[in-house]
């Protein structure tokens, strides 16, 4: 919402309202308190693109704040309890923002470069007799990545194991997490569970990213006229350490990937270590937006991503 729903007398007692309603009292403290403190009316991504050259006041449908401490400024929305209060959720990150004040209005950008990212640890014992293996899980996520998760799964076990479940986990058996109410830390969760593996004729099949990486290719046109908006940048980090089990060894791994340029950087390796195979993965494109003319060059890295990270 762009309009506040009531008045403050009824927004403190009912303890409830909308963005407007939560963020307009953020400003009265803020200001009460000596600090500047601005109402920024915007566009959620949902609602579409302001035209800025004749902005409407339908054009907007949203409310933030913008905060100004000895010269340094930051976005924020009260409204929102996963994320760090000096980051706006990813619904708002569109294009400007119109700056409401007297002395003070203009357009300040929504976007950010700060990288969000998700760090993954799997390790896989494989069981032989049972083609299963134990396998551990810990992953990190910062930022937007954090937000997602946590909005997702809710600090809850059940629907982290429901989450962890759709990864390829056959079972789980213990769930920890970490830092679920402190925004500036990554969100990490940690468990143990059971994964099926595939076995022909005495070997054994292995995928050592498990469904982790990305599996889908949303870029399907043949060709694109506008650009591509990635909302914020991110970055995914994978590590998976496989035991070999007693009698058995390496009869084949899939190749290394090393590509590093303007548009993205992925890498994949594959090493045997003491009685491990060592994995290591990570993938980031580098801008936030890109024109048209990488549309074909961005839809090819993410087959590569799709194809070559999910290889058993």
């Amino acid at each position: 919402g762009k309009y506040p729903t009531q008045s403050v007398s009824s927004f403190l007692l009912n303890e409830e309202g909308n963005a407007a309603d939560i963020n307009l009292w953020l400003i009265t403290l803020l200001r009460t308190a000596g600090i500047e403190a601005n109402p920024i009316a915007l566009s959620t991504r949902e609602h579409g693109k302001i035209k800025m050259e004749f902005p409407y006041y339908r054009d907007f449908n949203y409310l933030v704040v913008l905060v100004t401490i000895d010269g340094t400024q930051f976005l924020t929305d009260a409204s929102e309890k996963y994320l760090p209060y000096n980051r706006i959720p990813p619904r708002c990150i569109n294009g400007k923002g119109l700056v409401i004040s007297s002395d003070a209005g203009g357009w300040v950008r929504l976007d950010n470069r700060i990288v969000s990212r998700d760090n993954i640890l799997i390790t896989i014992n494989p069981i032989p007799d049972d083609a299963t293996a134990s396998v551990g899980l810990t992953t990190q996520s910062s930022v937007y990545n954090a937000y997602r998760m946590k909005s997702q799964v809710e600090n809850d076990e059940e629907k982290i194991k429901e989450v962890m479940i759709g990864r390829g986990f056959e079972s789980i058996e213990k769930v920890k997490t970490f830092n679920y109410a402190n925004n500036a830390k990554p969100y990490i969760i940690a468990l143990k569970g059971n994964y099926e593996l595939e076995s022909i004729a005495n070997k054994l099949i292995v995928t050592p990213f498990l469904d982790f990486p990305l599996r889908k290719n949303q870029l399907r046109q043949k060709e694109r006229q506008y650009p591509i908006d990635f909302t914020y940048l991110s970055e995914v980090s994978l590590k998976s350490q496989i035991k070999i089990p007693e009698g058995y060894d390496i009869e084949e791994l899939p190749e290394t990937i090393s590509i590093d340029d303007e548009i993205a950087n992925i890498q994949l390796n594959y090493q045997k270590s003491g009685g491990q195979i060592i994995v290591n993965g990570f993938y980031a494109f580098k801008k936030l937006i890109y024109q048209p003319e990488s549309y074909l060059q961005l839809k090819n890295y993410f087959n590569i991503i799709i194809d070559n990270f999910n290889q058993e």
